[in-house]
């Protein structure tokens, strides 16, 4: 996971996938477009699109920032497939 320091009103979204998963990046795309509605999402890593040639295909960071509460971003990220979700920040 990327170590740099977040800033105010910034939230670490960490989401990892079923191993295996099928669909990886449009489940990828989804969980990006969720997090657009709640606020700006300022990075992801790997960009979906990159997601299944990606050397971690099993998982997805992204740099959010709202205002929201930690229950709405797990709510928005809850897809089918993801089997952990971490938030720091």
């Amino acid at each position: 996971p990327a170590t740099g320091v977040l800033d105010e009103g910034q939230t670490r979204v960490v989401v990892h996938f079923e191993p295996g998963l099928p669909l990886a990046d449009l489940k990828a795309r989804l969980i990006v477009t969720r997090l657009s509605n709640l606020g700006d999402v300022r990075s992801v890593m790997p960009a979906p699109e990159d997601l299944e040639t990606a050397a971690d295909p099993d998982r997805i960071e992204l740099v959010l920032l709202t205002d929201v509460d930690a229950d709405t971003i797990r709510a928005a990220v809850n897809v089918d497939g993801v089997r952990d979700i971490e938030l720091a920040g």
